[in-house]
């Protein structure tokens, strides 16, 4: 029995599962979970859902789910974040996929043989503060701080979303059509975009600019029809976004 940090959608998969609320924390003990929650039933309601249905509940209830059949039961849960430490969230995901590399073991003993700490930290959490301060630099912070906003702005309210899936090769002849918003990074020049909760890996230029303004028109695109010097850089921005699902092919007839 438990409360989360999200309003939550609940969407049955499979069997028939039974949702016990409580509007406030039965207990006074400073915990917060309890794995026995047989002594609270009283002050409990009950919301059951089959496989078709949807729950929702705010983030300030308590609650615990339990099967209400004879068998296993499945949902799939959507949270939207209302409460709890926000900048600790806000800044796990701006440094997500930092890995800094470190020059000593992740383990080190905690103290030396008289048990006191040494004055320095440890190499391993120092190389890790050095990578960090690294990222913050004005330069690197901004790109970082762009781009996360970016995928969240154009993921469509999942987060994480679903990894890109594998580049495939694009022909001249064959069209290829927007079929998800496409956000152009803020600022003048070569700049990402982003689709779908992800960003492009290079910085587009004027002319493949003037191509992602033709597909969010609504217009239709082949690489043929472009310069023979833009081709390239096109080409593999359109293979880019294609493996967001933010391009499709249409037919070339």
């Amino acid at each position: 029995m438990h409360q989360d940090r999200f309003a939550t959608f609940m969407f049955c998969v499979r069997g028939a599962k039974r949702m016990r609320f409580w509007a406030q924390r039965p207990w006074s003990d400073p915990v917060h979970t309890v794995l026995d929650y047989q002594p609270y039933l009283a002050s409990s309601f009950v919301a059951e859902v089959e496989p078709g249905d949807l729950l929702y509940w705010p983030s300030r209830y308590y609650h615990v789910g339990e099967s209400a059949g004879d068998t296993p039961a499945t949902s799939v849960n959507v949270g939207v974040p209302r409460r709890e430490h926000r900048p600790y969230y806000e800044i796990k995901d701006l440094f997500r996929g930092t890995r800094p590399a470190s020059s000593a073991p992740l383990f080190t003993p905690d103290a030396g043989a008289d048990g006191r700490l040494a004055a320095e930290l440890p190499t391993a959490l120092a190389d890790a503060v050095d990578a960090f301060a690294a990222e913050l630099a004005q330069d690197r912070f901004d790109d970082r701080a762009t781009g996360l906003a970016l995928r969240v702005r154009t993921a469509g309210g999942f987060w994480p979303t679903e990894p890109p899936a594998t580049p495939s090769a694009l022909e001249d002849d064959t069209p290829v059509r927007r079929s998800a918003p496409l956000l152009p990074a803020p600022g003048d020049g070569p700049r990402a975009w982003a689709a779908g909760g992800h960003t492009t890996s290079g910085r587009a230029g004027a002319e493949a600019h003037a191509v992602l303004r033709r597909l969010a028109a609504g217009e239709p695109v082949r690489v043929g029809e472009l310069p023979e010097s833009g081709r390239a850089e096109v080409r593999r921005l359109l293979e880019e976004l294609e493996s967001f699902r933010a391009v499709t092919r249409a037919d070339p007839h």
